[in-house]
């Protein structure tokens, strides 16, 4: 179970890496003086929020349509904290519009990073309740 659990940590892992490569030259780039402004440290932090949330509700959607996971197996708030994921995914997905189409030129940045630490919490939650659902699917064919 706990090799499970540790599986499910590394497929979250690189949906977060993923996007924290633009946010670590935003630190590069303060580092070295040259400025950059709130919009853009927003728009990355939302970049990594939909990509930790998004990847998370791909594999959700692969597991169920492989057979890997089966619907029975998972609990009630596996559920809910689905939907929240989603939800997490489609919120950021708009705030990042509205940035990179430039209808909101100074968006602060707490918005963000609130999105992008709900959707890494939310998202690692749910990968580990997607191991128990598996962990419980193998049991049950055995």
């Amino acid at each position: 179970m706990i090799s499970r659990v540790m599986i499910a940590v590394f497929e979250w892992l690189p949906s977060l890496m993923i996007g924290m490569i633009s946010l670590l030259w935003h630190l590069i780039a303060l580092w070295t003086g040259q400025l950059t402004t709130p919009a853009v440290w927003a728009t990355d932090a939302l970049l990594v929020a939909i990509t930790t949330s998004g990847l998370t509700t791909l594999t959700v959607f692969t597991r169920l349509a492989k057979g890997t996971i089966q619907v029975q197996h998972l609990s009630p708030h596996s559920f809910v904290v689905m939907g929240l994921v989603t939800v997490s995914f489609v919120l950021s997905a708009m705030m990042f519009g509205q940035v990179a189409s430039g209808q909101v030129s100074h968006m602060p940045l707490t918005p963000p990073l609130a999105s992008l630490g709900f959707a890494s919490v939310s998202s690692l939650y749910f990968e580990i309740l997607l191991a128990v659902a598996q962990h419980r699917t193998e049991n049950s064919t055995n």
